[in-house]
């Protein structure tokens, strides 16, 4: 029963990259080789999710790993700041992973000088790792190196982790994003 139900879970996130390559203007066969491609990061939602422009498409992303404080919390603007300052304008790989809610893809994103922007944010105290998905263990020391040092985020007392907050906003029946 388990392998049948990871199989349905699955084929929704397959359908989703198959038309994002289709749309991106990649050939079938290399659909199931590698999503890896560059693209122009046009705007950003928030600190972890990137409008990207391929082949005159336009698509949402979230940076796989990462979760960055949302808008209205504390260290929000300053995440979608030092975003913005790493991508904003900027061509960038992307690999892609999968599919998000609403078809929003998830994937690494690469700049061009080889840095990975989750570890940059992660890095600099603006994102906290995702908790609950695999993620490489760099990540996380990363992050506790961030802690030590106190930086972004982590120079607050008691930082609020952004999946809690978005609870806390929605047991409230707060809109979660501004």
């Amino acid at each position: 029963m388990k392998e049948t139900v990871q199989a349905r879970e699955r084929t929704p996130v397959l359908g989703v990259v198959v038309l994002m390559a289709l749309a991106l203007g990649y050939p079938q066969e290399s659909v199931a080789d590698s999503m890896t491609f560059t693209g122009i990061v046009i705007g950003l939602e928030d600190g972890d999710t990137l409008r990207v422009l391929r082949n005159k498409a336009r698509f949402t992303m979230n940076v796989a790993a990462v979760d960055a404080s949302e808008l209205d919390q504390p260290y929000g603007r300053e995440a979608k700041r030092a975003a913005a300052a790493l991508v904003k304008n900027r061509v960038v790989t992307i690999r892609v992973f999968g599919a998000a809610r609403q078809g929003q893809v998830i994937g690494e994103v690469w700049l061009k000088d080889k840095r990975n922007l989750a570890r940059e944010l992660v890095k600099g105290g603006m994102a906290w790792v995702k908790r609950g998905v695999i993620v490489e263990s760099d990540l996380n020391v990363i992050e506790a190196d961030a802690r030590a040092s106190r930086r972004g985020l982590w120079a607050d007392q008691n930082p609020v982790p952004p999946w809690e907050w978005r609870q806390g906003q929605r047991s409230r029946g707060v809109s979660a994003t501004p």
